[in-house]
């Protein structure tokens, strides 16, 4: 979760609290004071030493304390891009929050991380260890064929291994449409008749999320990637996302710090107005969506996400305090650019994008295409 945490280059101060590992465990050590508190943490760090030679940091301070859980509570979103030799590449849920007994939580997660290699998979696990749940977001390749047939194989074997240890495939969320094809794994077909029956009595004309746990359908239809991607002219390069926006807005996967007005500068517009289309998040939304094509229609034209964009400072607060390093500020460059290319009438507080040649193209518009003295001969409008 660091490595991912620090592929774009930043590095929270939290992270020099941390003692030295491969991976870490946070404990709670309460007392009838602070010092009583301060004198129980010394002994189970004492105990930890000495049985299990792990190197360990007692973080009193409020402020400290702080900054270590939000390295902790960031990470929905920091495992959703997983380190590469030329960058990063995509992980999602699906897997999300298994859970077993706390004293088979080692042995699970071994023959897990056994599991992963054993499909060709990674992913960052990180959770709950106190009551066994699990959390992890996994690199599936859900664009193809053979990465959904991997994606199906490898969710077949990870619920057998955790029935094996005597777990739940859900431990803190619902199955859902993800995970409810794996039920009967988990319960004998009593307890399924038992759930149809109960849902019949509440909901006989089934209207009510069909195709979810009752009769569920498979765990491989309706994903994400079944809708369309339109392929849409692009300026800027997304280095991070392979030249993409679509798998840039992606980034996006709902944490929500946009959203919380206690912390941090982001998202500005999102703590003035209080409406989710102008935060980060509904942004993002919103862009993905025109990415798509099939409720935002009109590409760069759309008005509904101009209007969404219209409020966005640009400060790019995002970038530095998103856990996945959502980038408004630039997506907002792209769109507005696309939005009033070859149109008269461009505000002039539109921000502009360069030309290969590094000219800006200059707002307003000017009517026609003109070409910049340069022997790139790009086209500015």
């Amino acid at each position: 979760m660091i490595d991912a945490l620090l592929v774009r280059g930043r590095r929270p101060a939290a992270l020099d609290r941390l003692p030295d590992g491969g991976g870490w465990l946070f404990i709670e050590i309460g007392g009838d004071d602070p010092a009583d508190a301060h004198a129980n943490a010394e002994r189970v760090a004492a105990v930890l030493a000495d049985r299990t030679g792990a190197a360990t940091s007692i973080a009193a301070d409020p402020r400290d304390q702080k900054q270590l859980w939000g390295i902790r509570e960031a990470a929905s979103g920091i495992a959703t891009r997983i380190p590469t030799a030329d960058g990063s590449t995509e992980a999602w849920p699906g897997w999300e929050d298994a859970a077993v007994p706390p004293e088979r939580l080692g042995a699970y997660l071994r023959e897990f991380r056994a599991l992963l290699l054993d499909h060709g998979l990674r992913g960052i696990p990180y959770g709950h260890f106190g009551e066994g749940c699990v959390h992890v977001r996994i690199d599936f390749e859900l664009t193809t064929e053979d990465g959904r047939a991997r994606f199906r194989a490898f969710m077949e074997d990870a619920a057998d291994l955790v029935v094996a240890h005597g777990g739940s495939l859900s431990g803190e969320h619902g199955d859902g449409q993800a995970r409810a094809e794996l039920l009967p794994r988990m319960y004998s077909p009593e307890i399924l008749r038992l759930f149809e029956a109960f849902k019949a009595i509440w909901d006989p004309d089934d209207l009510l999320n069909p195709g979810v746990l009752v009769r569920p359908r498979a765990m491989d239809a309706d994903l994400r990637f079944d809708g369309p991607v339109r392929e849409l002219p692009l300026t800027l390069r997304y280095p991070h996302d392979g030249g993409s926006l679509a798998v840039a807005t992606r980034r996006c996967v709902g944490v929500g710090k946009c959203i919380d007005t206690s912390t941090g500068v982001m998202c500005p517009s999102y703590m003035a107005t209080g409406k989710e289309e102008h935060s980060t998040r509904g942004r993002a939304r919103l862009l993905s969506e025109m990415m798509r094509g099939e409720t935002v229609t009109d590409g760069w034209r759309s008005t509904e996400v101009r209007d969404a964009l219209d409020l966005c400072l640009a400060c790019k607060g995002c970038l530095s305090d998103c856990p996945v390093h959502v980038d408004m500020a630039s997506y907002k460059a792209e769109f507005l650019h696309q939005h009033y290319r070859g149109r008269c009438g461009r505000p002039r507080t539109t921000p502009s994008v360069s030309c290969p040649c590094g000219r800006a193209s200059p707002p307003p518009c000017r009517g026609s295409p003109t070409r910049c003295s340069t022997r790139s001969g790009c086209r500015t409008c």
